[in-house]
């Protein structure tokens, strides 16, 4: 997913066609899309296709907006050991890729590939191996700019494992791939949350960075929210690496997407216990049912060991989601939880605006295997002083009165059709 600068449009990347075009030793193919455009404003979709993109990588990347009409793909192939940066142009029934650059880039065919998006550069951060040596390099931010005042691409991976050795034998922390960086002092810094080497979580005091253009490292301490404790629970827990997850746009803010696990001291794992040693129980007595060819006790068993099941993940498992956003100046952090606190962690994607600070949630639940619900949330950063026709607009949208809204899609229809004018 992506949004546009203005938060006025969200990109949603859909299924994958692949033709091949010539087989044998050098294979080639192309590669399309479905893309949905969503006009926030309007309320209204559309759908275009991104046609025929050239030895399309087995991994995609990252999709990122430069302008409300421009998107950027990022690929890897592993076969040609090849990163790309696919330039998209976005118009109203079509999409169109002028060119592409290509970086070497080699990395493991396992690794996760992380990237941070700043005001002015792209950082692509990944690992050789596991625990090996960080693959990293910085491009710009649109394939079409070729006015940096600094040597790009950059290969930045030594200096960061040279940071992530120096964090753990002084601080027992580490940086990890597993959730993206951020850029922080007008793309000076690419920084990182502190991951606590014995537990795997996140540290909630430290976030380390890496100046790019002198390749030194710091440490940086930032303070929890005072209401809420966030980044912990009220167990005073943070999340582990594999349960959250990082989007930053370049805005002096970034929004950490979490959820959290049950303490192992907790009175629920002592009913967990009881619960799978009954669970352990069901699943044998279902096989014996299947080795004497008692189908229907068979299929009653499994029923009833998905329902033990699901009853305790219900009580180990907190998959509801918290979303807090850290000040990149002050670095406190603030709860903005509410807004979210009702859909889990695994049907949300949460990204910014880089111009106006609004986070946009595009939020997919599923009820049953022929319903499910797309929606799109929005809030205004705490941050960030909106404007007096962003503060109207977000009251018209709370609204249940039908002619208001009406009312506000008419006016947003006018000004919209002002503009394309203009």
């Amino acid at each position: 997913m992506a949004v546009s600068p203005d938060g006025k449009y969200v990109f949603l990347i859909g299924a994958r066609k692949i033709r091949v075009i010539a087989e044998g030793q050098h294979p080639e193919w192309t590669t399309s899309f479905e893309m949905n455009v969503i006009n926030v404003d309007l309320e209204s979709r559309r759908t275009v296709r991104i046609n025929d993109l050239c030895d399309f990588g087995e991994y995609f990347v990252q999709l990122y907006a430069i302008d409300s009409k421009t998107l950027v793909i990022l690929d890897y192939n592993f076969s040609q050991l090849t990163l790309r940066q696919r330039l998209i142009k976005v118009y109203t029934n079509s999409t169109y890729s002028p060119f592409h650059r290509c970086y070497r880039y080699i990395t493991s065919q396992t690794s996760y590939i992380k990237t941070a998006i700043g005001c002015h550069y792209c950082a692509v951060l990944s690992r050789a191996r596991f625990e090996g040596d960080f693959v990293a390099l910085m491009l710009p931010k649109s394939p079409a700019d070729f006015s940096s005042t600094i040597p790009l691409p950059m290969d930045i991976g030594a200096s960061i494992t040279e940071m992530n050795d120096g964090l753990s034998l002084s601080l027992s922390l580490s940086v990890t791939h597993y959730i993206s960086p951020f850029f922080m002092r007008n793309d000076q810094d690419l920084c990182f949350l502190a991951i606590n080497n014995s537990t795997l979580d996140i540290d909630p005091k430290t976030i380390a960075c890496l100046n790019i253009s002198k390749k030194i490292w710091y440490t940086r301490g930032v303070s929890r929210n005072a209401s809420s404790t966030f980044p912990q629970d009220e167990y005073e827990q943070t999340p582990l690496v594999v349960d959250c997850s990082v989007s930053g746009c370049g805005f002096r803010q970034l929004a950490l997407v979490a959820r959290y696990r049950t303490p192992l001291y907790n009175w629920r794992w002592r009913v967990c216990d009881a619960i799978l040693w009954i669970q352990m129980r069901l699943i044998r007595l279902f096989f014996f049912c299947l080795d004497y060819r008692a189908e229907f006790i068979g299929k009653i068993i499994l029923s009833i060991t998905s329902a033990v099941s699901w009853w305790r993940d219900y009580l180990v498992l907190r998959p509801f989601t918290r979303v807090g956003v850290l000040n990149l100046e002050s670095l406190l952090w603030t709860d903005v939880s509410n807004y979210l606190n009702d859909i889990r962690f695994t049907d949300q994607i949460t990204q910014f605006a880089s111009d106006t600070g609004q986070i946009v949630s595009f939020v997919c639940r599923t009820w049953s295997d022929d319903d499910c619900e797309l929606s799109i949330r929005m809030l205004k950063s705490p941050f960030v002083i909106p404007s007096l026709y962003s503060l109207a607009n977000f009251q018209l949208r709370k609204s249940t009165n039908l002619s208001v809204l009406e009312f506000r899609r008419k006016y947003v229809r006018h000004l919209s059709s002002i503009e394309d004018i203009n």
